[in-house]
C-alpha cells in the first residue's frame, strides 16, 4: 500500500498536490469566514451556559441550606427547643446548667474563672 502510494504521489506533479490541497483548504477557509458571527456566538453562549450552571448549583446550595432550617423552625424543631430554653433557663430533667464567669482580676495571666450552678427546673 505504501509503495503504491509513493507511486502515485510521484506520478502526479507537484502542481496537481497544490491542488488538491487547495480543494480541501479553500472550502474550509470559506466555510469558517461564512460561519464566523455563529461560531461566535455559539462559544459565547456555551460560557453563559456555564456561567449559568455554577449560578445554578450555588442557588441548590443555598435551597438545601435554608430548606435545613426551615426543617429545624418547624414546631418541635431543635431551633425552636433552644430558643425556649435558653430564654427561659429550662432544663431537661437530667440537665444542669453552668454558668462561668470571669474573675474581677485584671491580671489576665492570674484570671481565674468561677463556676455557678443555676437552679434545676425540675
Amino acid at each position: 500500500m505504501i509503495r503504491a502510494l509513493i507511486h502515485i504521489i510521484g506520478w502526479m506533479r507537484p502542481l496537481t498536490l497544490v491542488k488538491w490541497a487547495g480543494y480541501l483548504i479553500i472550502p474550509a477557509m470559506l466555510w469558517v469566514i461564512v460561519h464566523f458571527p455563529t461560531l461566535q456566538t455559539y462559544f459565547r453562549e456555551q460560557d453563559r451556559l456555564s456561567d449559568d450552571r455554577a449560578v445554578v448549583k450555588q442557588l441548590q446550595l443555598t435551597q438545601a441550606q435554608l430548606q435545613r432550617e426551615k426543617e429545624d423552625l418547624k414546631p418541635g424543631g431543635f431551633q425552636e427547643e433552644k430558643v425556649i430554653r435558653e430564654k427561659f433557663r429550662m432544663t431537661k430533667p437530667d440537665e444542669r446548667i453552668i454558668f462561668i464567669e470571669p474573675a474581677t482580676s485584671t491580671n489576665a495571666s492570674t484570671e481565674s474563672l468561677s463556676v455557678r450552678p443555676s437552679r434545676s427546673n425540675r
